[in-house]
């Protein structure tokens, strides 16, 4: 078999207003132990052959030289790893040097995912991130000048402080260096967050469902306009740039992940780690298995759920694989919640294909949730 591979890494400098992740400090050497604990979970899972490796967080960007090199050389003892192989990392903009992208580079690491948010000051001091807009500016610069191919994260339907222009700015900044990939997310306000704290202190006011729209339809319209592919509900890419690893996720493929937090799907079952860091450390070193909890999903389960993702691709739903696969009659099983779509104008139905319509990628849950 072949998977995905998610590493989470979850240290960070200081926390952002909108993250609800688990994420701590590095100190007295903890990610060195921590590291030690994610390679040793790798050991579980030798000899399998990765399509894809992507490194995210909390800030993979501080993980110094000698532990991405240590993490590769453990990824290369344990895998069959392909050297065309897509392997990401996100990166903070104000970790961003030459060094750090030289040797990411020499590394074998070849796609990088920004996360800009945004270039404006007022918002970036909002959201809490460490930096500016002209590090975020420079940070991008840079990217450009050593990595063909990397994704720019922008959010949108920030309360408050965002309007339409400055979406706008952002956009049209980001696209100065025409980027591959885009990753543009709605901020959404967790409980557990500071941003949520305020939501309930009644000091900050979400975003109306129009203004959101609004945002939505502005981004697909410059995107779209300028050669980009609105392949996912979140994602846009130039053509062959879309993020091989995320679709595995969209098709409902199998997956690794390791580290605190992580989650897997391998046959038929997910399970997930523990996720703070210090139990996930502790379970990994002492018992050789960072797996807190699991379900193993029936077929009704497994079908709802790959209708549910497929549907966030902009290619939807291939009737005819899942026929095959589920040994169904698609249409005839799901004869009435497909009429009651087709009727609110969130999807359509096509020869061999189920998609959203651009008014079903607004309320995309509201539409996979027919089917679940």
């Amino acid at each position: 078999m072949s998977y995905g591979l998610y590493i989470n890494f979850p240290f960070c400098k200081s926390k952002c207003s909108y993250c609800d992740y688990i994420t701590v400090p590095d100190y007295n050497g903890y990610s060195d132990i921590y590291l030690n604990a994610l390679i040793k979970e790798m050991q579980l899972y030798s000899g399998n052959k990765l399509k894809s490796v992507y490194l995210g967080g909390g800030t993979p960007s501080l993980m110094p030289a000698s532990q991405l090199e240590k993490l590769i050389n453990a990824l290369h003892t344990n895998f069959k790893i392909s050297k065309k192989i897509e392997f990401t990392i996100e990166v903070n903009p104000d970790d961003v040097d030459n060094q750090l992208l030289k040797y990411y580079k020499n590394f074998g690491v070849n796609r990088i995912s920004l996360g800009i948010q945004s270039f404006d000051d007022e918002i970036l001091k909002f959201l809490k991130r460490r930096y500016n807009g002209k590090t975020a500016e420079k940070a991008i610069n840079l990217a450009a000048s050593f990595f063909e191919n990397y994704n720019v994260d922008i959010l949108f339907a920030v309360p408050q402080v965002q309007s339409l222009k400055k979406l706008e700015n952002d956009v049209m900044l980001a696209l100065k260096y025409k980027p591959k990939h885009f990753a543009i997310y709605d901020l959404v306000i967790e409980e557990k967050t500071y941003l949520g704290w305020l939501l309930k202190k009644l000091q900050i006011r979400a975003v109306e469902d129009d203004d959101y729209v609004e945002y939505y339809e502005l981004v697909y319209n410059l995107l779209t306009a300028s050669d980009y592919y609105h392949y996912e509900i979140s994602s846009y890419a130039l053509s062959g740039f879309e993020c091989k690893h995320n679709k595995l996720y969209w098709r409902n493929y199998e997956y690794i992940g390791i580290g605190a937090a992580a989650h897997s799907y391998i046959n038929k079952k997910r399970f997930w780690n523990y996720k703070f860091p210090r139990q996930y450390i502790n379970a990994v070193l002492d018992k050789n298995n960072a797996e807190e909890s699991f379900e193993i999903l029936d077929d009704d389960r497994r079908l709802g759920e790959t209708i549910m993702l497929n549907l966030h691709l902009a290619e939807g739903v291939n009737i005819k694989e899942i026929n095959k696969k589920y040994q169904i009659d698609f249409l005839k099983k799901f004869r009435k919640q497909i009429e009651k779509l087709i009727n609110q104008e969130l999807i359509e139905v096509n020869n061999n294909n189920m998609k959203l319509t651009f008014k079903g990628r607004l309320f995309a849950n509201i539409a996979a949730s027919e089917f679940l």
